[in-house]
């Protein structure tokens, strides 16, 4: 700092008591007190000689330059990779959908494949079915039905349901499905076709159980002959009243190797639907 002092209140070189240089009077950057002193009174005159703040005040501006430079250019980077995530995130996005759509259909396409294009067509019988899948999702179900004409006074319902989903289970439902057609072909009655069908599957092997309902509808005798492997009890319907054949449930498909079953037979009139 440069500093003058006079005696009084002017800047004259005639009352200049001291001063720290000989370049006066001091301008530019300055500042001057009054000062009392006896009857009379100091003039003091100060005028720094450099920068208050140090080094640091006389770089700072560049600091904050360079500093908001760097953060403007760290912004618009960040920002442009953001924007080229959110465009691939949208590109996944867009490509999985369009894959899940494709394999929900290709699985709905497999699971009505498996199951029979039209029902036969009997004399004084009506059939009617639906399938509704039991979760939403692309896998596919071992849900299963089936009608197959024996001869002409005969024919064989079966109904099923694989454990699990997916590509395993609908491939042994596909094997209980034709082997049980096979079966019938040979004539074998209800029981014997679920205890051979129990033969085929196996859960330690195959991961997978089934159970199934199959029943055998004698046209002449106006009868009904179901066995049942785990499956739940059909419902006949007669007017307005409803009633589940009480059948002897025997133990899933698959479980046990050895198991038997057993038929049940009720009679079958006219304006009855199971």
């Amino acid at each position: 700092m440069n500093n003058a002092v006079y005696l009084g209140d002017r800047e004259d070189s005639a009352a200049l008591l001291t001063a720290s240089t000989s370049d006066l009077p001091l301008d530019g950057r300055r500042a001057s007190e009054r000062v009392d002193f006896g009857d009379s009174s100091l003039l003091l005159v100060m005028s720094p000689t450099g920068d208050l703040g140090g080094g640091l005040m006389t770089i700072l501006p560049w600091l904050v330059g360079l500093v908001g430079l760097a953060s403007t250019v760290g912004a618009t980077t960040l920002t442009r990779y953001l924007l080229r995530r959110r465009g691939y995130a949208e590109t996944l996005a867009a490509d999985n959908s369009r894959l899940y759509i494709e394999q929900r259909s290709v699985a709905q396409t497999l699971q009505h494949s498996l199951l029979p294009d039209r029902l036969p067509d009997v004399a004084g019988l009506q059939f009617a079915a639906r399938y509704l899948p039991g979760a939403a999702g692309a896998d596919i179900g071992g849900d299963w039905y089936d009608v197959i004409t024996v001869d002409d006074d005969h024919l064989l319902i079966v109904v099923g349901d694989v454990s699990g989903r997916g590509l395993r289970a609908a491939t042994a439902m596909a094997t209980l499905r034709y082997a049980s057609r096979a079966f019938a072909s040979e004539g074998h009655k209800p029981a014997t076709i679920l205890s051979k069908l129990n033969r085929l599957l196996d859960l330690q092997r195959d991961g997978h159980f089934a159970t199934m309902l199959c029943a055998s509808i004698d046209l002449p005798a106006g009868t009904l002959s179901v066995a049942n492997a785990g499956h739940p009890s059909p419902l006949v319907s007669v007017d307005d009243s409803a009633n589940y054949v009480v059948t002897t449930v025997g133990v899933p498909i698959g479980v046990n190797t050895d198991a038997t079953y057993e038929t049940t037979t009720v009679p079958v009139v006219s304006g009855r639907h199971c």
